[in-house]
């Protein structure tokens, strides 16, 4: 594994599991709790369900680098939480995530230094024993084995968050964990180039814009918004070989890029993207360097894309 696609894919799964734990209530101070009140009448505490504190507790103690984990939380969530308002099992289910997020860190390690020889299922042949039981092993708790570019690396099983979770969560739940699976399904980048057509990228960031939009306190909402966020940086930036312009010197835009934006123009032009993006394609096409800058930096200071430098 090339050391950027390596750090490329931890990040990935980092930021996951970072985004996931900032959903979780932090833990109030003494001061805070004492002046956690209201001016009316009675005086009103906000405190936790329970049934989150006690299914918080149990994750908490389960071993974080053993994928068995990820079945003792399963079977503990659809014991606590059948039944249950769908915000309860939301949230019940932002820990499970979490959860799942610090397994995948565990396992990808594991398989970064694990010696057994995989070139036979990263080629499609047949495989030995061994890595058939490890990979059947996974797919059972909730974990599968990718490859890109002949390297080995640990995901998630969408299939197995599908069946034990999506009759218990929310709508918004529901379409934020189908659209994960679809981009898990279709990727992003193939080692240091874009895969997918510029058509999508640009319908991911709209995916993103609309759904924040309309789901604004949905409990993982965070997550989404660092995903547009990343989304967007890519789309104005660039991403590895897949340049923003064809020639650095004379500031020719990509075929990708010129799709991209001529596409996201003319197909959502009341967007908020739109609106952030035309502004920054006029610049390029008329060679203002310095005013196409000038965006770039604005829009990392008002925290819409992320600094690349």
């Amino acid at each position: 594994m090339k050391p950027f696609q390596k750090s490329f894919l931890l990040i990935t799964v980092l930021i996951s599991a970072i985004i996931t734990t900032s959903c979780q209530p932090k833990t109030k101070t003494e001061s805070e709790q004492k002046n956690n009140y209201n001016t009316g009448d009675s005086m009103k505490v906000v405190t936790e369900n329970p049934a989150i504190t006690e299914f918080r507790t149990f994750v908490n103690t389960l071993d974080s680098a053993d994928a068995n984990s990820a079945l003792l939380a399963t079977d503990k969530y659809k014991s606590m939480f059948t039944g249950k308002s769908q915000g309860l099992c939301d949230t019940a289910f932002v820990i499970f995530h979490n959860l799942m997020d610090t397994l995948l860190i565990s396992q990808n390690e594991k398989i970064l230094i694990d010696t057994a020889d995989y070139q036979s299922f990263i080629n499609g042949k047949k495989v030995s024993r061994k890595i058939s039981d490890y990979y059947n092993s996974l797919l059972k708790k909730g974990f599968m084995v990718k490859q890109t570019d002949g390297t080995l690396y640990i995901d998630l099983n969408y299939d197995f968050i599908f069946v034990n979770f999506l009759p218990f969560v929310s709508e918004p739940m529901n379409l934020y964990l189908t659209e994960m699976k679809l981009e898990n399904i279709e990727g992003f980048a193939q080692g240091d180039t874009i895969n997918i057509l510029p058509e999508k990228h640009v319908e991911r960031v709209i995916w993103y814009e609309n759904f924040i939009a309309k789901y604004p306190n949905f409990v993982m909402i965070e997550n989404c918004k660092n995903y547009r966020k990343a989304y967007f940086t890519y789309l104005l930036n660039g991403y590895n070989n897949t340049t923003l312009y064809t020639n650095a010197e004379t500031n020719e835009l990509s075929p990708y890029f010129t799709k991209a934006y001529e596409f996201l123009i003319t197909q959502y032009p009341n967007s908020e993207t739109t609106a952030q993006t035309q502004p920054y394609y006029q610049a390029i096409q008329q060679k203002q360097m310095s005013t196409v800058n000038d965006i770039l930096k604005k829009y990392v200071i008002q925290g819409l894309i992320y600094s690349l430098k």
